[in-house]
């Protein structure tokens, strides 16, 4: 139905692209081509400004795109004889190893619902005015708030891996639906990884992370060198208290 809607409706050139289709090849949970080259020249970039940076090991988070992102950093440090001057630990992400990488998953009162709850709840405000406003530019497409919040995805995911402005989806939306996207990422990181978690869990959880931190560099000639997550981070961020205290401010779209 949206097929035959796009095809025998004129549309604005910013949807001209749906008449070709568009089709995706990405997979879930990869790494990018922009990310294997970043992280080898980010090891590259570290050996060349840290020659005698006291590097052993790496200890690394065991997700598979985690698992890649360090060995194209190793690579870049060490060269091709990686394996004669460094370990290369992987630490398993499950509900039964305790890690500072995932320090969430072994907690039975965390849950991923904390923050996504929050982000659903957002999206019964913005969405449904870009689904309207969509529809209204094709008509019969009949799309749903779950098609434009793939739509949003796509534009976000095209540009992470084909580069800024590569996705043709990301001239559809305006910069303040753009916006509103964003805000809705950052209610599911307040909420499932920092300041939102209740009973101060998320300072909790991010002290595991800090403490490996303060014990490699007290009790340890070597370097600290972990690979994990955006998430990792933010645990890390509200065990410190960084940006408690800032006034939360909702988009432009919000009466």
């Amino acid at each position: 139905m949206a097929s035959a809607s796009i095809q025998s409706t004129h549309l604005p050139s910013e949807l001209e692209f749906l008449k070709s289709g568009y089709n995706t090849t990405l997979g879930h949970d990869d790494l990018t081509a922009p990310g294997r080259l970043q992280l080898f020249e980010h090891g590259v970039s570290f050996k060349l400004k840290y020659p005698q940076l006291p590097i052993e090991g790496l200890l690394v988070g065991g997700q598979d795109r985690v698992e890649e992102s360090a060995q194209w950093f190793r690579e870049g440090y060490f060269g091709r004889k990686w394996a004669n001057i460094s370990t290369f630990t992987v630490i398993p992400e499950d509900n039964k190893t305790i890690s500072f990488i995932t320090p969430s998953f072994t907690c039975p009162k965390w849950q991923y619902a904390y923050g996504n709850n929050l982000t659903v709840e957002w999206g019964t405000h913005y969405l449904p005015p870009i689904t309207k406003r969509l529809n209204k530019l094709i008509p019969g497409a009949n799309l749903t708030d779950a098609d434009a919040h793939g739509a949003l995805y796509a534009c976000a995911y095209d540009s992470a891996a084909y580069g800024i402005q590569k996705s043709p989806w990301c001239g559809v939306f305006t910069q303040s639906e753009l916006l509103d996207f964003e805000y809705e990422l950052d209610l599911l990181m307040v909420g499932a990884f920092g300041y939102g978690l209740p009973n101060g869990m998320g300072a909790l959880l991010g002290s595991t992370i800090v403490n490996k931190v303060i014990q490699t560099f007290t009790k340890s000639s070597n370097s600290l060198v972990s690979f994990g997550h955006d998430t990792t981070i933010d645990f890390a961020l509200t065990a410190l208290g960084l940006a408690k205290h800032i006034e939360k401010r909702h988009p432009p779209s919000v009466s």
